[in-house]
């Protein structure tokens, strides 16, 4: 399989490839099988958190974590808050990054979800549902 850059690429596009070569690299890695169907909680201002749930796992170095809310995919900041979604470490004070190199650090086995609605163009909602898709060591 030819290299892929995991942080450029949306996981869902890698995954017939992830499939056809039994895992990313030669099988060393596989799609998280955690984080599914969090329950959302209600937003009123930019920076809150969306879920009481945390990212289970810390995906490998560079890849991209795919957040959908109810089914549809958004926009996920780099170590940025201007983003509809980001993650943090330290109750939404700085965005992580994908990378360990990433001068906010790696997004981190047990960090939050924040959500900017102003950015989404809508606030969450109780109840709906939010499920992160991302590729781990097994």
């Amino acid at each position: 399989m030819a290299t892929k850059n995991i942080q450029a690429a949306r996981i869902a596009d890698l995954i017939p490839e992830i499939v056809a070569q039994g895992g990313v690299f030669g099988g060393s890695m596989v799609l998280s099988p955690n984080d599914k169907f969090f329950t959302s909680l209600v937003t009123t201002t930019d920076g809150s958190l969306a879920t009481n749930s945390t990212i289970t796992n810390t995906p490998v170095n560079g890849c991209y974590v795919e957040v959908k809310y109810n089914g549809v995919e958004y926009e996920v900041g780099n170590g940025v808050k201007t983003k509809d979604f980001y993650f943090s470490g330290d109750n939404g004070v700085t965005a992580r990054g994908f990378s360990s190199t990433h001068t906010n650090g790696q997004v981190q086995a047990g960090d939050k979800l924040y959500f900017n609605g102003s950015i989404a163009g809508f606030n969450l909602q109780t109840g709906f549902k939010i499920s992160l898709l991302y590729v781990i060591n097994p």
